[in-house]
């Protein structure tokens, strides 16, 4: 059996095929984005991702290979369009629950300057990966910044760090982060314990007391004690 053939270099068919069937698959394309949203191909989700990567490669293969069949390759391409319409809709109007299948919520990273170990490590991000986008947002060390964000697209959301007048307004952006908001309680019971402390210690009451670090160190005792 031979390694190469004539068929590999080259293959008789009509020069027409890519101008007559491409141009009939990316006016199918171009109809549907104008009906749609103009966002209909951002990946905001890892599923949008995959769907526009899947689109992309149908569009290629229905322009460059001449046996496939053009009517097939819209039902290919009418498959795509429903699941990208179905993954969107459910996310912006179905309860969260069902739209959790299609997007994934955002994670926190960091809060106010303390990296969350645990959630780096479920989620494969190396502190490398922190860094990069500390450089992205013009940021050199963790204390600038009030939160680092996983978004549900896998990109990294930088907020710089907010003054106490900022933190008593109304923050919509980092309420919808499941972990954000405990966080805040936790810091501010710390704050309450910081502020009795003397009072504990002038009583002989915190004698023994042990406080559980919300973020240990590699190596460190993740119980700490006061």
């Amino acid at each position: 059996m031979p390694v190469l053939t004539t068929s590999d270099w080259y293959a008789e068919t009509s020069v027409l095929h890519p101008l007559a069937v491409g141009g009939a698959t990316l006016l199918v394309v171009w109809v549907w984005m104008r009906l749609t949203s103009t966002r209909s191909l951002n990946p905001t989700s890892i599923f949008s991702w995959m769907v526009s990567v899947a689109l992309g490669s149908t569009v290629s293969r229905i322009i460059t290979t001449p046996n496939i069949n053009f009517v097939r390759g819209l039902l290919s391409l009418f498959i795509l369009f429903l699941a990208e319409w179905v993954s969107t809709f459910a996310a912006s109007n179905v309860s969260k629950p069902f739209a959790f299948i299609f997007k994934n919520p955002p994670v926190l990273l960091v809060f106010r300057g303390k990296a969350d170990y645990a959630a780096m490590k479920r989620h494969r991000i190396a502190p490398s990966g922190l860094m990069q986008a500390l450089r992205s947002a013009g940021k050199v060390r963790l204390a600038q910044v009030e939160v680092i964000v996983l978004e549900a697209n896998g990109s990294f959301s930088v907020i710089p760090l907010l003054s106490d007048e900022e933190r008593q307004g109304s923050l919509e952006a980092l309420e919808n982060i499941p972990t954000y908001g405990r966080r805040c309680r936790e810091e501010l019971g710390e704050d309450r314990h910081r502020t009795a402390e003397p009072h504990l210690a002038a009583l002989g009451l915190n004698q023994g007391r042990k406080v559980k670090s919300a973020y240990p160190q590699n190596g460190d005792d993740p119980d700490t004690q006061v």
